[in-house]
């Protein structure tokens, strides 16, 4: 059996910067195994970044066709509750995630950069078509961001080739990537490769008339700047009630509890955030309407932190918070009922065994930088 440590040993490898070249994992032992398989749920969102965060059963799979799927978080019946806009309560995490924000510590970044550096395994599907028999693959990778306030940022991401569960799988995968109107990149993504991408390759489209770069323009929720954090409140009811206004209508829009939960988690990414709002955020997270609760304390490079879980529709959802940036340090999601997970995934996660870790994203590096070509 391989250890979960020797596999991220190996994936740290792997310097996209200096053109090594990348590690031979032993994937037939990793499956065997049923080990950890890493994933960043939130990456690859924006243009360019073709992973997309939602429901893989019913109307959200008829939307996202031929682009690889990342289950998202599971949506836990609630221990914490919000019975109107302004009235959240504490879950079971909650006095823990305080006495953290208590705690958090913040370096202003200035004309500085945070970079940080992240292992992912993962287990992705792709659907040719809507209902559609998807092809599912193992995917591993190395991403390093550097981060500043001006937008100006930059992305590597460095990943193994494609390791499909079948044949079948890899027939229905290229079979795919064959057929017209499938961009290059994607035909030849199979095979790994390492892609970078620089300043405005990053940024959301601008709507007309507005500033193309985002920290121009005010940012969104979706694209958070300096000027758009420093507009959130300071409270957290305040906080969660100003990002369930955000977030409008969005993909899980029967789910809205979940998907403020994604948005806080995804906030607690964000490099430049002063101790108040990174505190705030924690706090935030004991008040979401989720059965949370801490599974563990450690220290994370230094830095306190909380190990927290929930557990719903046969999924294990686990967080290491930081009192630090980049906030959530690791995020792994495991089966615990694996018959119903693959119901609930809508197939994307049948056959797989109680105890398979189907994602996985852990930070091995972090530090600020002076600028987009250096690392601490």
């Amino acid at each position: 059996m391989i250890a979960e440590g020797d596999v991220l040993t190996r994936l740290r490898t792997a310097d996209p910067l200096t053109g090594s070249p990348l590690p031979e994992l032993p994937m037939d032992a990793i499956w065997a195994a049923a080990t950890v398989l890493d994933v960043d749920s939130r990456r690859r969102v924006r243009r360019h970044r073709a992973v997309l965060r939602c429901l893989v059963a019913g109307v959200a799979a008829a939307a996202v066709l031929a682009v690889p799927v990342v289950i998202p978080r599971s949506t836990p019946a609630p221990t914490g509750t919000r019975h109107a806009t302004g009235s959240w309560l504490p879950n079971a995490a909650a006095a823990e995630l305080d006495q953290l924000a208590t705690k958090v510590t913040a370096t202003p970044l200035g004309d500085r950069y945070a970079y940080w550096r992240e292992d992912q395994l993962a287990l992705l599907s792709t659907y040719p078509v809507a209902d559609s028999t998807p092809a599912r693959y193992w995917d591993a990778r190395t991403i390093q961001r550097w981060q500043g306030t001006i937008c100006k940022d930059r992305q590597v991401e460095s990943w193994q080739p494609y390791r499909f569960l079948t044949p079948q799988d890899r027939s229905i995968w290229y079979g795919w990537a064959n057929g017209e109107g499938v961009a290059a990149e994607d035909r030849t993504a199979a095979a790994g490769g390492t892609h970078e991408w620089v300043g405005s390759q990053l940024w959301d489209s601008a709507a007309e008339g507005e500033p193309a770069n985002p920290c121009e323009r005010g940012g969104s929720l979706t694209e958070p700047t300096p000027a758009y954090t420093s507009s959130l409140p300071t409270d957290p009811r305040e906080l969660l009630d100003r990002i369930s206004s955000d977030l409008g209508t969005p993909l899980r829009a029967q789910d809205p509890d979940a998907n403020a939960a994604d948005a806080v988690i995804s906030l607690m990414t964000v490099p430049w955030l002063t101790s108040a709002q990174r505190a705030t955020l924690i706090e935030a997270i004991g008040l979401l309407p989720q059965s949370w609760t801490v599974t563990g304390k450690t220290t994370v490079a230094g830095h306190p932190a909380v190990r927290i879980a929930r557990q719903s529709e046969g999924v294990r959802d686990e967080l290491v918070v930081v009192a630090a940036a980049p906030g959530i340090w690791e995020e792994t999601v495991t089966l615990v009922d694996a018959e119903r997970a693959a119901l609930w995934s809508g197939g994307a996660w049948a056959g797989l065994p109680d105890g398979t870790v189907v994602s996985r994203r852990h930070v091995t590096e972090s530090g600020i930088v002076a600028d987009i070509r250096s690392t601490p």
